[in-house]
């Protein structure tokens, strides 16, 4: 079995209100090895992880220094609050993006050959992250950019949650070519539409 084809490990703590969202960036990048939720300090608020669970904490530890750096450089500069760091090795690549004042999420990939998916997946992580934490703006989920306009959606947020899309059912409004009904991994069939501004998806 290949890297990217690694399951995501059953979790060994309780899920929280930020499990979801971590769950679908890892669903977003098959090569994706841990998603990280993680303050100031360091310290792993929630994760969701193909590899061992004390090695993506270390990651996530390993992260925070250089991230506090990096601000306090961005201060010196006049640039204003950096939104996302890159790092990319000869073989491994990471994406850190700022979801809240003491807050980031971090995704460590195999490779380099999905950076591009990573950092996307790991924007709109930050996005429904930071809408479950009460900082965020309008819920919903963009379709990745690369893909055509009919292709089918792979997530959507519900009521504040990253959702997975197992199958589309169809588009029963046609007075809105936007909308899809969907079934989603517990069973339940939801009505989704997307934002032609903006491209997102989100529950109607």
């Amino acid at each position: 079995m290949s890297r990217s084809e690694r399951p995501i490990l059953p979790r060994e703590v309780d899920a929280t209100a930020f499990s979801a969202a971590l769950e679908a960036l890892l669903l977003d990048v098959p090569d994706g090895l841990c998603a990280t939720f993680v303050d100031a300090e360091g310290e792993t608020i929630d994760l969701s992880t193909r590899i061992d669970t004390f090695d993506a904490r270390v990651y996530a530890a390993e992260v925070a220094p250089l991230l506090a750096r990096l601000r306090t450089a961005s201060r010196e500069l006049q640039a204003g609050a950096p939104e996302e760091l890159r790092l990319v090795g000869e073989r491994r690549a990471a994406v850190v993006r700022h979801v809240a004042d003491g807050c980031d999420v971090l995704v460590v990939v195999e490779g380099t050959a999905s950076l591009a998916r990573a950092a996307w997946a790991c924007r709109e992580a930050a996005r429904a992250l930071a809408a479950e934490t009460g900082l965020g703006g309008r819920r919903s989920i963009s379709t990745p950019p690369e893909t055509d306009v009919g292709e089918t959606p792979r997530a959507f947020l519900r009521d504040g949650r990253v959702c997975r899309v197992d199958a589309v059912l169809g588009a029963p409004d046609v007075t809105e070519p936007e909308a899809l009904l969907v079934r989603t991994p517990d069973g339940a069939e939801e009505m989704i539409v997307r934002d032609p501004a903006t491209q997102r998806w989100y529950r109607k």
